[in-house]
């Protein structure tokens, strides 16, 4: 009998300390490349554009955020069904 194995974060998201006005990266790995990911800021799903930019490599994922201002400063959570994983984004 197949079981379905359970997805995981191999590498949770980091917590981020940058400059304003930089470009930072949250990344994450997971155990089942094929998985689609949610990423939220403060518990609000993130809309993708000039700003906010999702990349997925596969296990990998990630969320780009251009030019960083004091808005972006929060908790950003990557959400794959009932699996989450939170970093802060801070600017110094």
């Amino acid at each position: 009998m197949y079981t379905e194995v359970p997805i995981e974060f191999t590498s949770p998201l980091q917590d981020v300390v940058t400059q304003e006005h930089a470009t930072v990266t949250l990344e994450c790995a997971i155990s089942k490349p094929e998985a689609q990911v949610t990423w939220l800021k403060q518990g609000v799903e993130v809309q993708t554009g000039p700003k906010f930019e999702t990349v997925d490599e596969g296990a990998v994922k990630k969320l780009v955020i251009h030019d960083v201002t004091p808005e972006e400063v929060a908790d950003y959570t990557v959400k794959i069904g009932d699996l989450t994983s939170t970093a802060q984004l801070t600017v110094e």
